[in-house]
């Protein structure tokens, strides 16, 4: 079995796991069987030194999970738990200097999509940073054409018919770039589960392109991808044996109900707080399997 079809394996199995695990820990499931515990232990009667170890014990879960609950909720753990991560995608983009008049190619990492074909946010972040990021640093031409590698493999795992999150990507920027006449090769890699799957496929792909002799040597791209996202990007397709240069997807500003950090606690906050704790330990599993 190859390097490629050994990935696949390892991705496919291991979803399903990934997926309890968030679950029950930095997603609800474990706040919502920390707070039951809490309330059946009121149901507990009282008497038996068994029964109220029990109730002693559900007591200390309820509280636990009201503090995670309060915790997630709050804009200063979201900020604590955000703020090294990004300063880690500044000062990767500081480096680049906005990676003026690059050659490319551009690799855009998906951020998500529906199974009707619509991007999600973060994927709509990146497409426009990649766009602009064209249209201000790369005139291509017929002379100078550009290779745009959009990677993101199926929108729903439950879904056969649904799309790649590329193949939504790559619609959508090319609806911002225009289809013609812009001397832009569109490269779409739709098998991708992960950070760690972008950037074996990418790899792949771009190899193919290249003659025998330079295959091994570094492939010098242009990376996009979200602040938070970036340090374990460019460590992983490092990895890879890419030499990127950042480019990062601004975050769209607070808005109410979207990604409001008004008051002192909200639940789009504790959705911020779940992402940015699945990218730290998508970090620490990453540096465990050897993958950054």
């Amino acid at each position: 079995m190859d390097s490629t079809q050994t990935q696949i394996s390892a991705s496919s199995w291991s979803r399903p796991l990934i997926r309890i695990a968030k679950d029950m820990t930095i997603d609800s499931g474990l706040v919502c069987a920390l707070l039951a515990a809490g309330i059946l232990a009121g149901k507990i009667p009282a008497g038996r030194r068994l029964s109220n170890l029990m109730r002693r014990l559900g007591k200390i879960a309820g509280w636990a999970g009201l503090g995670l609950l309060i915790g997630f909720s709050s804009p200063l753990t979201s900020n604590l738990l955000r703020a090294p991560l990004l300063t880690m995608g500044e000062q990767l983009r500081d480096a680049g200097g906005g990676c003026p008049m690059h050659p490319g190619p551009v690799v855009v990492l998906g951020g998500g999509a529906t199974p009707e074909g619509l991007p999600g946010i973060e994927s709509l972040e990146r497409i426009h940073a990649a766009s602009l990021w064209i249209a201000q640093n790369h005139p291509a031409s017929a002379e100078n054409p550009l290779t745009v590698l959009l990677s993101g493999g199926p929108a729903s795992l439950d879904r056969p018919d649904a799309p790649s999150e590329a193949a939504v990507m790559t619609r959508f920027l090319k609806l911002l770039n225009g289809v013609d006449g812009k001397n832009i090769e569109y490269l779409t890699e739709n098998r991708s589960l992960n950070t760690h799957d972008n950037a074996v496929f990418s790899r792949e792909m771009l190899t193919a392109r290249l003659p025998a002799g330079d295959r091994n040597l570094p492939i010098k791209i242009v990376l996009v991808t979200s602040q938070v996202h970036m340090a374990r990007s460019a460590a992983t397709f490092a990895k890879s044996n890419f030499e990127i240069c950042a480019v990062i997807a601004p975050e769209p500003a607070p808005v109410f109900g979207l990604v409001t950090e008004a008051g002192w606690l909200n639940f789009p906050t504790a959705r911020k707080t779940s992402a940015t704790l699945n990218e730290w330990f998508g970090m620490l599993g990453y540096r465990v399997r050897g993958w950054i």
